[in-house]
């Protein structure tokens, strides 16, 4: 018997696009040898299930690995646990790692490392793997993770993988990789390549969940894959000006994907992530209050000499903005608001919903827009901009 000594190794970096404001804690990945290309073992196929829990989410990847010559070989596999930003709780990235070959649980032991090594991992589970001559095998992973963050494309929440298959026997003929999502919902999600690549999904929903999911053939499985997903608000936009703006955030914004699980609330839901700016809701097009805050901070920032923005939230009396002459006060549930002192009949009334436990207020923008002389355009089905137009403060 031919004895192989195989460390599997996840080439994952924090995605370098993003420089230091991710963090990834528990990051999995599939096997990869780590002396060069193995000519013995294949990886055939990788099936990987994210799933979307409440707090974290579960990872369970599926290989088939075949022993390609004719003679016994013997594998030791090391799966590296990745942790990424702030140290997970208990010092493990992994909760509840299991893993299993042909059905059968294997023993594994997580193994510390003196030093990290140089592809960044100081922490590795270990287990062997026998294969007769020409024996195909079916080798599970299981294990939970907590959500990576980003802030610089526009998304808080996000799960990720690292497929990196290339240095095994040939190409690997399918990987698939889906993201599921049990909860109910309006939700929105977007792939990311390792190069800041939008990935398309393809999509399924129903009340009992939704699926992205993405098929790669005969490749060489090396992408990383970061999956943003957030609750959203029906019909939402972003300003082309408005937070957070940058180039990856809009072009994540465009490339996203919309699916909702169970079915359509009577109010308006839940969302996270950043305050929604715009959406349309009963055929009415709503801003959010905060974002009518930011913008006249910022128009007021134009002026000369500046215009100050003073801002009163309240539950119980609602909102109340000040920008130099400008006063914009109104509260949840009215279809009127006051604006310089004058009542102003609204098209709908005013909304709310929370956004990661806090309370937002949403208004009718057309009607605010005319009285203060702002332009607003809704601009393809993403985006839309909103100028100060006349407005001086």
């Amino acid at each position: 018997m031919k004895r192989i000594l195989l460390l599997g190794i996840l080439v994952f970096a924090p995605l370098t696009a993003q420089a230091n404001d991710s963090s990834f804690e528990g990051v999995g990945g599939s096997w990869r040898p780590t002396r060069g290309e193995n000519t013995a073992i294949r990886m055939v196929r990788e099936t990987v299930v994210l799933t979307a829990n409440a707090n974290d989410f579960s990872t369970q990847a599926d290989f088939v690995f075949s022993n390609e010559t004719s003679k016994a070989q013997s594998v030791s596999m090391g799966f590296p646990e990745g942790n990424f930003g702030d140290v997970a709780e208990g010092g493990v990235g992994f909760k509840g790692f299991v893993t299993t070959v042909d059905g059968q649980r294997t023993d594994v032991k997580r193994t510390h490392l003196k030093e990290m090594d140089a592809s960044g991992f100081d922490v590795y589970w270990i287990k062997t793997v026998s294969f007769a001559p020409r024996q195909t095998r079916k080798v599970r992973v299981q294990f939970r993770s907590p959500y990576g963050s980003t802030t610089s494309w526009g998304m808080t929440k996000a799960l990720s993988y690292s497929f990196t298959g290339a240095n095994w026997r040939g190409n690997v003929a399918e990987s698939v990789l889906e993201v599921r999502v049990p909860q109910t919902g309006l939700w929105r999600g977007v792939g990311l390549g390792s190069k800041s690549s939008i990935l398309p999904f393809t999509t399924k929903s129903d009340k009992n969940g939704a699926t992205f999911r993405r098929v790669w053939k005969n490749w060489n499985a090396q992408e990383t894959v970061t999956f943003g997903l957030e609750r959203a608000l029906p019909f939402w936009r972003k300003d082309t000006n408005g937070l957070d703006s940058g180039e990856l955030t809009m072009k994540t914004v465009l490339g996203s994907q919309t699916v909702r699980v169970g079915d359509k609330p009577n109010k308006l839901e839940a969302s996270q992530g950043f305050p929604t700016e715009g959406f349309t809701y009963n055929n009415v097009f709503y801003v959010g209050v905060n974002y009518l805050e930011y913008k006249l901070d910022n128009w007021g920032d134009e002026q000369a000499p500046k215009v100050k923005v003073e801002s009163n939230f309240s539950p119980l009396i609602g909102f109340d903005l000040r920008a130099g002459k400008s006063r914009l006060q109104g509260r949840e549930g009215q279809s009127v608001m006051r604006i310089n002192g004058k009542t102003v009949a609204l098209e709908a009334p005013i909304l709310a919903n929370t956004n990661s436990g806090t309370k937002m207020l949403f208004v009718p923008l057309a009607p605010v827009a005319r009285e203060l002389g702002w332009k607003s355009a809704l601009k393809g089905e993403r985006l839309f901009t909103l100028t100060r137009g006349t407005w001086r403060g």
